[in-house]
């Protein structure tokens, strides 16, 4: 066992004492859609309690403007993708057991589905395409027969959950989606909100917890 494993068996112990809670996180495969301010958090979070694979989809790349907020990425990163230098890092500093960068953008949940093949969560922190990337995450963790955790930021606040694990919650939660889109349709001008480092942190770290 590693320095840095003995440090996370010790806090994982320490919450869910002789569950073997390490092992079952050592185990464990984590797909992350969208790898900026709120999914490459979310990714350093769980790889440093212990999350040993990740599955990590993003088609951008880093620029100087997501340095705010998106610390896992510096200055001699900008022009490269942001799945690649994540999984890069955490392999690096987490040394989970695996870590896989799919350069794609998310078209279809059958396309998602495949990627997330064996995952126990897919962690949706994505907003492209718009009006459609929940609707893909949730149908495709359906595909897959696996769960499936949302969340956002705004300006000020930021939003956790749902966190969907069956079929009837999987349901609801496309029902509430086909809603939203007819309403965004009417939409001319789709809002978009600045971020900042500060509620990605909190947000984030919310839902790897």
């Amino acid at each position: 066992m590693t320095p840095l494993q003995t440090i996370q068996w010790s806090w994982n112990e320490a919450v869910a004492p002789n569950q073997k809670i390490s092992q079952q996180l050592k185990n464990s495969l984590i797909v992350v859609v969208g790898c900026g301010g709120t999914g490459s958090l979310v990714a350093q979070s769980l790889a440093g309690s212990g999350i040993g694979s990740f599955v990590l989809i993003d088609f951008d790349k880093v620029s100087i403007n997501n340095l705010n907020r998106q610390f896992v990425f510096g200055v001699q990163d900008i022009g490269q993708y942001k799945a690649d230098i994540l999984a890069q890092r955490l392999m690096l500093n987490q040394k989970v057991v695996e870590a896989k960068s799919i350069i794609s953008e998310i078209t279809s949940s059958r396309q998602l589905a495949k990627l997330a093949k064996g995952a126990d969560l897919i962690i949706c922190c994505a907003d492209e395409p718009k009006g459609a990337i929940q609707s893909y995450v949730a149908n495709a963790a359906v595909q897959a027969g696996t769960s499936a955790l949302f969340g956002a930021v705004g300006i000020n606040n930021g939003i956790i959950g749902p966190l969907l694990k069956n079929r009837s919650s999987f349901q609801a939660y496309l029902r509430w989606i086909r809603e939203v889109q007819s309403v965004c349709k009417k939409i001319i001008v789709p809002a978009r909100f600045p971020s900042n480092g500060i509620t990605n942190s909190i947000i984030a770290n919310l839902m790897a917890w």
